[in-house]
C-alpha cells in the first residue's frame, strides 16, 4: 500500500508509545458472489465485486502513515476450521486495498484487504489474524529555504531539497525534489514570489520523493516542509472475528 500522508494538524505532542497501544477493528466487510458473464453490467449491483472486502480502524496516537506492504495475514480460519487467507497451492488469496487513511488529529486510521474466491456465507464467524505494520510520531517541526534553478540541494530541515525535472502529475509544472525519510513529512508549501503554489501529486523511488506544483514564474522558490521529528515503526497485531461486535 502507498503511503498515506496526510496533511496533519501541527503542534501536536503526543506518543504513540506513552499511551495505549494501537488497536484494529474490523468495520465494514462485503462479500459478493460470482455472478458470471451472462449477468450484464446494468444489472449488477454498483461496486460489486468477486471475493471479500474487509475494512479496519486504528485507533491510537500519534498515528502518522502506513508503512508500504506491511499488512501480514497470518490465518484467516472460518469457523468450520477452514483457511480462506490462502489458495489452493498454499499461495495467498488476499492483497491490500488502495488509498489507506489517516486522520488529521493523528489518532484514527483506516486501511483495507481483498480476497479473492467464493466466500459468500463462508467469512462470517471466520477469525482473521494477522498485523501491519505504522509510522508513529510526536513532536513536529518545520524548516525553511529558498531554491534555485539548476543549483545545488539546500538542506531543510532533515531533508535534501532541489527544484528537479517535472513529474508525472507535473506537466510542464514545477518539481520539487526531497531527499530524506519523506514518511515523517506532513505538509510541504512552495511559494513564488509570495505566490503559494497550488500541488498537483507526488511520486518517490527509492529515498527521494518529488512532489508536483504548479508552473514557477520565478526562478527561486521559497519552501517549507512540516514533519514529525523521531519516527517511529509499530507494528500493530490484528486480531477480529468477522461479524462479531469490536471490543
Amino acid at each position: 500500500m502507498n503511503r498515506s500522508l496526510i496533511p496533519l494538524t501541527l503542534g501536536l505532542a503526543v506518543s504513540a508509545l506513552a499511551g495505549e497501544a494501537p488497536k484494529v477493528s474490523l468495520i465494514q466487510y462485503r462479500v459478493g458472489a460470482s455472478l458470471g458473464d451472462e449477468i450484464p453490467f446494468e444489472v449488477k449491483p454498483m461496486g460489486h465485486e468477486y471475493g471479500a472486502q474487509l475494512a479496519f480502524l486504528v485507533k491510537g496516537e500519534g498515528l502518522v502513515s502506513f508503512k508500504e506492504d506491511s499488512v501480514a495475514i497470518d490465518r484467516f480460519t472460518s469457523r468450520d476450521g477452514k483457511e480462506l487467507s490462502k489458495s489452493g497451492n498454499g499461495k495467498p488469496n488476499w492483497k491490500e486495498g488502495s488509498f489507506p487513511k489517516v486522520s488529521e488529529d493523528a489518532n484514527l486510521a483506516s486501511f483495507s484487504i481483498e480476497l479473492r474466491g467464493d466466500l459468500m456465507g463462508k467469512i462470517e464467524g471466520g477469525t482473521l489474524e494477522g498485523s501491519v505494520t505504522m509510522f508513529a510520531g510526536g513532536e513536529t517541526d518545520k524548516g525553511n529555504g529558498t531554491l534555485s534553478k539548476g543549483a545545488k540541494p539546500v538542506e531543510i530541515g532533515p531533508f535534501k531539497v532541489s527544484i528537479g525535472k517535472p513529474g508525472m502529475f507535473g506537466g510542464d509544472g514545477t518539481a520539487i525534489k526531497v531527499q530524506g525519510d519523506y514518511a515523517s513529512i506532513i505538509e510541504i508549501v512552495v511559494t513564488d514570489g509570495g505566490e503559494k503554489l497550488n500541488s498537483s501529486g507526488s511520486s518517490w523511488s527509492g529515498d527521494t520523493k518529488t512532489f508536483s506544483f504548479d508552473k514557477a514564474a520565478g526562478d527561486k522558490l521559497e519552501v517549507s516542509i512540516s514533519y514529525w521529528k523521531n519516527l517511529k515503526e509499530i507494528k500493530v497485531p490484528i486480531e477480529v472475528t468477522v461479524g462479531e461486535a469490536a471490543k
